[in-house]
């Protein structure tokens, strides 16, 4: 399964592709939307994480994008914000996103929306 992960953050791109390449997921990382559009666009990821906060467009039109691309327009695709103001979480799912997950995220909230139980996360953690 291959994850397109969208986020400004060094660290966060570095650790979540750490994180899901060591369970086995295929990770794409880039800080850029453009750059993202044609890997959704060559490669059709079945899952995206992206930031919604980016220097030239919002996660919010960068969704919508995504939503256009036949390869994308059904992929799980996952808001990755720090803010948490009462309108954040209706504006992520009505541009199109599916989950909302507020920085800094705990690596099991992240693994459960890929389907990854809490046990099966310790038992790979302890190993």
């Amino acid at each position: 399964m291959h994850i397109l992960l969208v986020d400004q953050d060094d660290g966060v791109r570095a650790l979540f592709s750490h994180v899901f390449s060591h369970y086995g997921y295929r990770v794409t990382a880039t800080c850029d939307p453009n750059e993202a559009l044609e890997v959704a666009r060559n490669e059709s990821p079945s899952i995206i994480f992206s930031s919604i906060i980016f220097p030239f467009t919002t996660g919010f039109e960068f969704c919508k994008k995504l939503r256009e691309i036949p390869g994308t327009k059904d992929s799980l695709i996952v808001a990755l914000t720090g803010y948490s103001d009462d309108d954040i979480k209706t504006k992520t799912l009505n541009a199109g996103f599916d989950e909302y997950l507020l920085k800094p995220v705990s690596i099991f909230t992240v693994l459960s929306v890929l389907g990854t139980s809490n046990t099966e996360i310790y038992k790979r953690l302890t190993n």
